[in-house]
């Protein structure tokens, strides 16, 4: 499901969107049958969003409409108002499902094996450019940036991400570090500060692009409830459409057998290396 910007709400289609940001205002009335109902306002990267949020919705949501807390809800764009501010009509909020067996299936086999010899796993490539470390202003092919909302709102940083990894701070791009303690020697990851923990391009592009509801609830210790998968093990390919959204569990039934490949693999790098020293 596509997200939109409060910035974008006048060019909306008649379908359902995600939105993603602070819940600034929340007012309870009672309609005619003296169901609740709700209108507040959502605070994303760009600007404000109204929200209206009908009965049986409203009473599925209230427990989890908590302000100045960072809510991702799915709904749709009310059309047919003449107002020039549209309202976003809520449907719920955006979950995570859990996956079926068929798309835990079809995941197993997406994933590659990683070359024996240097690199391991290639970085990903645009317009003959690697991505990763390319700083033009020159936008690459159907790349689109967008703004964090929770940098903008936490730290009044404006950090804009785009759907294949890009960084940029302030306006100025950074260029992500190589976990070069992988064994792969893949891996993007990015230093806001010294104050600020180590972030992965791989989860800055899923929380701009597709959030979801408690994508930073920690399950235990400093684990997330839900991580993102790359769809072809290649850590170093942080396009959008290589990434997805899974909960402990079944990231562990889709890597599980092939991690028993990655173990082979890796007894084959380390003897080639051997050969070669």
């Amino acid at each position: 499901m596509e997200i939109i910007r409060s910035n974008e709400l006048a060019k909306a289609e008649n379908k359902e969107y995600k939105i993603s940001g602070y819940l600034k205002y929340l007012r309870e009335l009672k309609d005619k049958k003296n169901n609740s109902l709700a209108f507040g306002t959502l605070q994303d990267s760009e600007g404000d969003i109204d929200l209206v949020f009908f009965a049986k919705v409203f009473n599925e949501c209230r427990e989890l409409l908590k302000l100045n807390e960072l809510l991702t809800l799915c709904g749709s764009i009310d059309l047919e108002s003449n107002s020039n501010k549209k309202s976003f009509k809520v449907s719920g909020m955006a979950k995570y499902k859990n996956l079926t067996d068929e798309e835990i299936n079809n995941y197993k086999e997406m994933l590659e094996l990683p070359e024996i010899k240097f690199p391991h796993y290639e970085h990903l490539i645009i317009d003959n450019k690697i991505v990763y470390n390319y700083i033009g202003e020159e936008l690459l092919s159907n790349e689109i940036f967008m703004t964090n909302v929770y940098f903008k709102h936490t730290y009044n940083i404006k950090l804009e991400i785009s759907n294949y990894g890009r960084i940029k701070i302030n306006n100025i791009f950074i260029i992500p570090t190589v976990d070069e303690k992988s064994v792969f020697k893949h891996g993007l990851s990015i230093y806001i500060n010294n104050d600020w923990k180590e972030k992965s391009i791989h989860r800055l592009v899923m929380e701009t692009f597709n959030p979801i509801y408690e994508m930073e609830k920690k399950r235990s210790g400093n684990f997330t409830l839900y991580e993102v998968h790359h769809l072809n093990n290649n850590a170093n390919d942080n396009n959008l459409k290589n990434l997805i959204w899974v909960s402990y569990d079944d990231h562990r039934k889709i890597d599980n057998d092939f991690k028993k490949e990655l173990f082979k693999r890796i007894n084959e790098i380390n003897k080639s290396k051997s050969n070669f020293t």
